[in-house]
């Protein structure tokens, strides 16, 4: 989650924009960097979603089981669709 602490450790580097760099979790200074170019893409993983899906499961389990496997979903965000999902 802290991919723009990389971002800026390459630039002290003199990397610059040499390397591709896919992050997750779409915290503020993340999301900057996405939009300023220097991160390719965030994978958004939902966390509240998670962790909502994993008490529910556990209720399922406990009272209806067996249980379905339900997958989390997740976001790729890029530079072009990152205003779309509410990351302004």
């Amino acid at each position: 989650s802290r991919s723009f602490i990389l971002v800026k450790t390459l630039e002290n580097l003199s990397y610059g924009m040499k390397i591709k760099i896919v992050g997750f979790d779409p915290i503020h200074e993340n999301i900057e960097c996405l939009k300023s170019a220097k991160v390719e893409y965030l994978i958004s993983q939902q966390p509240y979603n998670q962790g909502y899906r994993a008490v529910y499961s556990i209720h399922e389990i406990l009272i209806h089981s067996p249980l379905e496997l339900r997958p989390t979903p997740v976001e790729i965000l890029c530079i072009e669709n990152v205003s779309s999902h509410g990351y302004a």
